[in-house]
């Protein structure tokens, strides 16, 4: 059990440093193009949003001053332990682009427990505010305020809040915990060096109560943080600060709410879906929000790691979720770094090959024309007519190849002979969706042979001597001849033979097409010959010179499928003739040309 349990720790150990290094290389490779891209200026005009919409707010959860960096624990994002918090600055910054966006009416609070710090709700309110002073509306609703909500909304043209709800206006308090007691069961002492009546930073851990000097200067603070609250939200309410520290001396959270709308606390009450369809009606929209709380929205850090980790699982869902709030709420933040992050987003797609996710980025800059390029449209296109079934079989069934050679040495596919349409596009489509094109040389025709011969002795120079000598009598100097390293690709593992290597030169019709001609001595008096006919992606000046993948992979796929079904009967022809050319090179060198016996 203990050799169990160790191999079990190992196991995991490696498993957890493979998934991040796996994350740490894709991640890279992301910063790197985030990067390359800074330096890229965006030509991107604001993006427009339909009319009469109306900026929604959800002021819940924590709201932290600032986005927050990349967590590096690649594992922690991976399995989505990550509690998602607002940002202030992106907050602040939606609220900013809607005052001077001519199609948002209207900003609406949805309240329901902030969790943020003073200077944070303040400034919160503060861009709230010049927001309103455009002259545009500002409307808030709870089930239940908080003191930190309150104080936001208070600013609204119109708070609503439930007929069953509560707002808990009450003031604020501090709390410290003192822990001296506990310390003294545990025996732990402290000695402590301070100078000055205030230095309270060590009392917690000095004493079991706090010190009059502590308590004078947290009311201090607390009672300067209450003033400008109060302050704030006496003006916005056009109520008396008198009449608000009264109200909030005697405890309104337990005031009824019909009271509290009579104190003018609250203007008036209303369930949720009564609050939207209002707002709705307002604006003359069956759907007017566009969210900007960032509360459900993930980094792209995170809805990258988050999309690995649905890739491997087989599970999206969640992934499009927050995909959906990532654009809707991209509209209010138009910048060029944004920008970038959807490319970077759609690369990532095409790469864990989430391409219902990808092709929904890119229709939205499609949509939005940010910007639209001829090969964004392509690859749109492409995507749209793509069978999902045909890629996982393609991927599953067709093995690619990645096969090393050299300048002396030539792989080529033979799968491709006994390949079917379909299969041929469902291998296409593979390579089209990961931005690849053909590496390895295609075997397009095939012809075997066995030629007598008179005499015995047989090698390959000999040979390649007599069929160029043969090639230029008949072509000129259309063909060349070398011996090469020639194997058919199987699997990754090749085994090469020397070969006559026939290539059209550039001037030839076809200089796609090449030539393999192998032999072997089968007995005294019988040679076997095998020819066959290749196609070669990277002589294909006309696929080569295509603007991006998908065209280029498109034209091979097309071409590909006119050699399988002998469509161009010129090119059928073309290939017959080199063929019997070969043939009959290769009978009369046999029979009329080779004097020496193999035992000399």
């Amino acid at each position: 059990m203990l050799k169990k349990f160790f191999w079990n720790l190992l196991s995991s150990f490696v498993g957890a440093w493979i998934a991040l290094l796996g994350f740490g290389v894709l991640i890279f490779f992301v910063i790197v193009g985030m990067i390359a891209r800074i330096g890229i200026s965006s030509s991107s005009e604001q993006m427009s949003l339909e009319k009469h919409s109306i900026l929604k707010i959800n002021l819940s959860g924590t709201i932290d001053e600032r986005q927050q960096p990349l967590d590096m624990n690649y594992i922690t994002l991976i399995r989505g332990n990550v509690e998602k918090a607002q940002s202030l600055q992106t907050l602040v910054t939606a609220i900013d682009e809607a005052k001077d966006n001519k199609n948002i009416d209207a900003i609406y609070l949805d309240c329901g427990g902030v969790s943020a710090g003073f200077a944070t709700l303040d400034a919160l309110r503060t861009a709230l505010t010049e927001f309103k002073a455009s002259g545009k509306k500002i409307y808030s609703y709870g089930d239940f305020y908080t003191t930190g909500d309150y104080f936001v909304a208070s600013c609204a043209d119109s708070v609503f809040m439930n007929p069953e709800g509560s707002i808990s206006l009450q003031g604020i308090t501090g709390t410290i915990p003192y822990m001296k007691g506990l310390f003294d069961k545990l025996g732990i002492r402290f000695q402590v060096v301070k100078v000055g009546t205030f230095k309270s930073a060590v009392e917690p851990y000095t004493l079991t109560h706090m010190s009059d000097a502590n308590k004078l200067q947290t009311k201090t603070y607390l009672d300067n943080i209450w003033d400008k609250m109060s302050g704030e939200i006496a003006s916005s309410r056009n109520i008396s600060r008198d009449s608000l520290n009264q109200i909030a001396d005697s405890m309104a959270a337990f005031y009824p709410a019909e009271q509290l709308v009579a104190l003018g606390i609250a203007d008036g009450l209303k369930y949720f879906d009564e609050v939207e369809t209002y707002l709705k009606e307002k604006v003359g929209k069956d759907n007017p929000f566009i969210s900007a709380s960032t509360e459900q929205i993930l980094r792209i850090d995170l809805l990258i790691a988050q999309s690995i980790k649905s890739s491997k699982s087989g599970s999206p869902q969640e992934v499009d979720t927050n995909l959906d709030e990532f654009l809707e709420y991209y509209p209010l933040i138009c910048t060029s770094s944004w920008e970038d992050q959807l490319f970077i987003l759609q690369k990532v797609f095409a790469y864990l090959k989430m391409y219902s996710q990808e092709r929904k980025v890119l229709e939205f800059l499609v949509k939005n024309n940010i910007p639209r390029t001829e090969q964004i449209d392509r690859r749109l296109n492409f995507l749209k007519n793509l069978n999902q079934n045909d890629i996982s079989n393609a991927a599953n069934s067709i093995e690619e190849f990645s096969i090393q050679t050299s300048d002396n040495e030539i792989a080529y596919d033979y799968r491709f002979i006994s390949w079917t349409v379909s299969e041929i596009n469902s291998y296409m489509n593979l390579l089209t969706s990961e931005d690849k094109t053909l590496d390895l040389p295609m075997v397009v025709a095939e012809w075997n042979k066995k030629i007598p011969q008179k005499n015995i002795r047989w090698s390959t120079d000999a040979m390649q001597v007599y069929l160029d000598k043969y090639l230029h009598e008949n072509f000129g100097d259309l063909y060349t001849t070398k011996i090469k390293n020639c194997g058919a690709v199987l699997s990754n593992e090749v085994e090469y033979e020397p070969s006559v290597y026939i290539e059209a030169t550039d001037s030839a019709k076809y200089p796609w097409l090449s030539f393999v001609v192998t032999g072997e001595q089968l007995t005294m008096t019988q040679v076997s010959f095998a020819i066959y006919a290749l196609y070669l992606p990277t002589k294909d000046s006309q696929c080569t010179q295509a603007v991006d993948t998908i065209e280029q992979n498109q034209k091979y796929q097309n071409r590909l499928i006119t050699l399988k079904q002998a469509q161009n009967p010129k090119i059928k022809n073309y290939i017959e003739s080199i063929n019997e050319i070969l043939i009959s090179g290769l009978e009369a060198w046999l029979n009329n040309n080779n004097t020496s016996s193999m035992y000399d």
